[in-house]
């Protein structure tokens, strides 16, 4: 499931390892293309189960996601525009 594999991600990306790091980095960048990454990150940020480190992580991630893609009116806007 979508906000598993996100969450095995974000777990790459806090770890110590820079091997980890930049292939945790890489799969983010795949996985922010589908519809459902957003959802998957509000999911996880609000999942007072989950580790903080990794909630904080997805809330930043679904600030910036935000910041780029939400709408083609902004200036630094990068595609996919956020679906209605």
């Amino acid at each position: 499931d979508l906000r598993s594999m996100i969450e095995q991600t974000l777990a790459m990306i806090i770890t110590p390892d820079q091997q980890l790091i930049e292939k945790g980095q890489t799969q983010l960048q795949a996985l922010e293309l589908l519809d459902k990454y957003t959802l998957a990150l509000t999911e996880i940020s609000v999942d007072h189960t989950r580790d903080i480190s990794i909630r904080q992580l997805a809330g930043v991630l679904l600030r910036k996601y935000v910041n780029k893609h939400w709408t083609r009116d902004i200036e630094n806007f990068v595609e996919p525009e956020v679906p209605d």
